[in-house]
């Protein structure tokens, strides 16, 4: 019961802010273009015109985010053991059983899967005090999944000195109350790891083309090396972020002149950010070259 009425609550409450964003934009209509729905709003021009709120309006908007975090919180922790283990939860356990038995994990490339989802998960089984996998239960499981599913929701604040509070808003919406993000949040495999990193990593380009601060280039490093440390499809995400940018660089809305993509210091701490991971992960910290060598011949 209190689960509905939180989910209810919350979206009784940011419908009834949507339809006040809406009433005020068509205020700000006058003031547009006259060309100006005959292409896409240019995002300066939004965030420009968004800011303009009261005291009141930022009040509400932090209110609702605060609702918004604890609704997608409840949706991805509330009764996580309810649904009986699928098979493929079973064997990613007796992975982890590996790794928690003998302390190391030897990366085997016909799995299609990198070893993170289990170095981020024996932590944790550590701390519960879990020893073997017989005393793991489904919740112990699927609380790491669910964590990256919160940590998710909080990727947006990134950006935040770029975006308006409405903007922000928006986008923490539709995380939280994405059905296919709830459902893998909920269930241990590595998607809900995939759709974390690869997210953080270009959100950190943004932060670090919008900012002009070299030291997130490492950190966007970093990240992509944890997405090809989950699953070995993660030349998909390259190539579908690859493909974004070609199509806002053909439609004139992206001006790749402006940006310093290739100095040498940004460079290297990108590699810098992107090779130590790397190293330490899939060599077993130093203690496995051959599953160094197997990722990259994967």
């Amino acid at each position: 019961m209190l689960f509905k009425l939180l989910k209810h609550g919350c979206l009784s409450l940011v419908t009834c802010y949507a339809s006040r964003v809406t009433r005020q934009l068509l205020r700000f209509k006058s003031n547009w273009p006259k060309n100006y729905c005959d292409s896409l709003p240019d995002l300066r021009e939004i965030i420009k015109m968004t800011n303009n709120m009261s005291v009141k309006d930022n009040l509400l908007i932090q209110l609702l985010l605060i609702i918004l975090l604890i609704a997608g919180s409840t949706l991805r922790l509330y009764n996580l053991d309810h649904r009986p283990m699928h098979g493929d939860e079973a064997v990613n356990a007796a992975k982890l059983n590996q790794l928690m038995q003998s302390g190391h994990f030897h990366y085997d490339p016909a799995d299609y899967h990198g070893p993170l989802l289990f170095y981020c998960s024996w932590p944790l089984a550590k701390l519960g005090g879990k020893s073997d996998w017989r005393q793991l239960t489904e919740q112990n499981l699927r609380l790491v999944t669910a964590l990256f599913g919160l940590l998710l929701l909080l990727l947006p604040f990134l950006l935040k000195p770029f975006l308006s509070e409405r903007q922000l808003l928006l986008i923490v919406f539709f995380l939280a109350f994405s059905p296919p993000l709830i459902f893998y949040n909920r269930y241990y495999i590595h998607e809900s790891l995939f759709i974390f990193w690869p997210y953080l990593t270009l959100f950190l380009f943004l932060r670090a083309w919008l900012a002009h601060k070299a030291s997130f280039y490492f950190w966007a490093g970093v990240g992509l090396a944890m997405a090809m440390a989950t699953k070995e499809t993660w030349p998909l995400f390259l190539f579908s972020l690859l493909l974004a940018l070609g199509l806002l660089k053909i439609s004139g809305r992206l001006n790749v002149q402006k940006v310093d993509w290739f100095s040498l210091k940004k460079i290297l701490l990108f590699l810098t950010g992107l090779l130590l991971p790397l190293f330490f992960i899939f060599s077993d910290f130093g203690r496995n070259w051959n599953g160094l060598q197997q990722f990259l011949v994967s």
